[in-house]
């Protein structure tokens, strides 16, 4: 990517910190390496100079069900009780589900709690090729495309692992 590019994308995510905390929502399905996104982003935001925070909820009983107003809590109190949370600019916020991105934002941008603390920048879906074809009869990721063709997410990132060129380029073709 172009310098002037990843400036732009930059100056984007830092604007407006002062009053509110920038979010990056990192979504996708069980198993796609959502974790290790976030890691990987929050590393490349800190070589920015930019103070980031990686949030994800406490437990995985707590991330097996997606409930908004229990997210908007957990995220609330890590932005207060953790140090790092309490002084970063961006958090990049890993939601643990997947097949309703639409209704989520929907849901965390009504939020008055969510609106007065925090602001989406960008979302981003993470995709493993490893687990893209669950079921030979039906594409999983009819989520995915309709939330890239709808404007949902901003990105997708698309992790090949140990597939075949051909099948990649299949997956490629999808989306």
């Amino acid at each position: 990517m172009p310098a002037s590019k990843t400036d732009d994308l930059i100056l984007k995510l830092i604007e407006g910190t002062q009053e509110k905390t920038n979010i990056i929502i990192v979504s996708g399905i069980p198993g796609s390496g959502k974790g290790r996104t976030s890691d990987f982003i929050g590393r490349q935001l800190a070589l920015e100079n930019i103070k980031t925070a990686c949030f994800k909820m406490p437990t995985v009983q707590d991330s097996l069900k997606y409930v908004s107003d229990k997210f908007i809590k957990e995220l609330t109190s890590f932005k207060h009780l953790d140090s790092k949370g309490r002084e970063a600019q961006v958090i990049i916020a890993t939601l643990p589900s997947y097949n309703h991105l639409k209704k989520v934002i929907f849901e965390l941008k009504k939020s008055e709690e969510f609106g007065r603390l925090f602001d989406i920048k960008y979302v981003i879906s993470k995709v493993s090729a490893r687990n893209f074809y669950m079921n030979k009869n039906r594409n999983c990721f009819q989520y995915l495309i309709e939330n890239c063709t709808k404007g949902v997410s901003n990105a997708v990132i698309l992790e090949s692992g140990n597939m075949s060129q051909s099948e990649v380029n299949i997956m490629y073709r999808t989306l």
